[in-house]
């Protein structure tokens, strides 16, 4: 019984530290973006000569702007079914003025996805199924309701055995009187 109350307990402290990196990496992720910049300032700043490079993420519609010089990175996001490219082209700058790398999106991206939606319904599945468990034990309880499985002992019952009257003729034949009739 100790071994399956660990396992449980095991699976749940499994869960909880599961979820805590989950979140953990969810807000350095957001917090490593820096901060936003619009597409008028991104674009002052290339003519100026500021940006060292552009970053894009595949699958995704933000642009990482780095500096030169410093480490300061802000973060662009594209408005819809418009690319860089056209974008830059729109501002009178040539895209071959400037530095674009492109990099592949991060797998872990899918699996925190998956996990938002997993753990919150794992969480409530097992929450229903210990409330059934608990319930299905009040079930035999509700039927024995005001049964009491206590004996009641009097210190006035005799404590004379079959072994006491073995011997004696008496106890016999009123036994196979009780016996036959």
């Amino acid at each position: 019984m100790s071994d399956n109350k660990w396992l449980r307990n095991g699976f749940v402290w499994m869960i909880l530290i599961i979820a805590a990196i989950a979140v953990w990496v969810t807000f350095v992720q957001g917090g490593r973006s820096g901060a936003t910049i619009t597409t008028q300032e991104m674009a002052a700043d290339i003519k100026a000569g500021k940006v060292e490079r552009l970053v894009m993420t595949s699958g995704s519609d933000e642009i990482q702007v780095q500096y030169i010089g410093t480490n300061e990175v802000r973060t662009l996001r594209l408005p819809p079914n418009v690319d860089i490219f056209e974008l830059l082209k729109t501002f009178g700058i040539d895209p071959q003025q400037v530095n674009i790398q492109t990099q592949r999106a991060s797998q872990w991206g899918n699996v925190l996805g998956t996990l938002t939606f997993l753990l919150p319904t794992l969480f409530l599945i097992g929450v229903i199924i210990f409330m059934m468990r608990q319930a299905q034990g009040t079930n035999n309880q509700a039927l024995s309701f005001g049964k009491s499985r206590a004996r009641v002992f009097t210190s006035n019952r005799p404590t004379v055995t079959f072994d006491d009257v073995a011997g004696v003729e008496e106890a016999k034949e009123e036994l196979q009187e009780i016996v036959d009739s």
